[in-house]
This record gives structure tokens, C-alpha cells and sequence, in this order.
């Protein structure tokens, strides 16, 4: 009977031991599914950072384009304006140079007058 209670306290022994295990199993299997979990939502934290740098790179090449744009008119316009400029100028001359004739020969009528 002493021998079997020894037996019964040795088995009862191992059981915690092998209980303790298996519970200290349990615990690092869930820190590791949590670390895991933490390197995936890590991965997709990243992969949503690509993204956002990738939009801002697009978005940033979007106002590049734009810039361009608005340089590339503010130019035409300025050669524009120079252009309607010189046309005005000649007009200008040619307005005065038919006043001028206009008035010689005004001059020219009034003598004959």
C-alpha cells in the first residue's frame, strides 16, 4: 500500500510537471500567434506605407505636370501679349500715317480753297 501511494504521488507528480508543460506550451504558442499576427499587420503596415508613398509619388508628378502647364501658358501668354503688342504698334503707324496724309492733304484743300 506504501508503495502504491509512492507510485500515486510519483504519477501525481509527473502529471503536473507534464500539466505545467503543456500549459507553458499553450502560452508560448499564443505569444507566438501574437507575434505573428504583429509581423503580418507589420507587413501590412508596410505594404499601406508603399501605397501612400506610391500615391504621393503620383500625386507629386500630378503637380509636376501642372507646374509645367501653368509655366508652359504663363509663356504663351507672354508671347502672345508681345505679339498683339507689335500688331497694335503697326496699326498704330499705319493710324497716324493715314492721319498725317489725311491732314496734308486738308492742308492742300484749304490752299486751293
Amino acid at each position: 500500500m506504501q508503495q502504491n501511494l509512492k507510485d500515486n504521488q510519483e504519477h501525481l507528480s509527473n502529471l503536473q510537471k507534464a500539466w505545467a508543460h503543456n500549459e507553458l506550451v499553450q502560452i508560448y504558442s499564443d505569444q507566438w500567434t501574437q507575434i505573428k499576427t504583429l509581423e503580418d499587420g507589420q507587413q501590412d503596415d508596410g505594404m499601406h506605407i508603399r501605397t501612400l508613398e506610391n500615391a504621393l509619388a503620383v500625386e507629386g508628378t500630378q503637380i509636376k505636370q501642372l507646374e509645367n502647364l501653368i509655366d508652359n501658358s504663363m509663356k504663351w501668354c507672354e508671347v502672345q501679349i508681345q505679339v498683339t503688342c507689335e500688331e497694335v504698334e503697326v496699326k498704330l503707324k499705319d493710324i497716324e500715317a493715314k492721319c498725317e496724309h489725311v491732314g496734308m492733304k486738308h492742308e492742300v484743300e484749304e490752299r486751293l480753297w
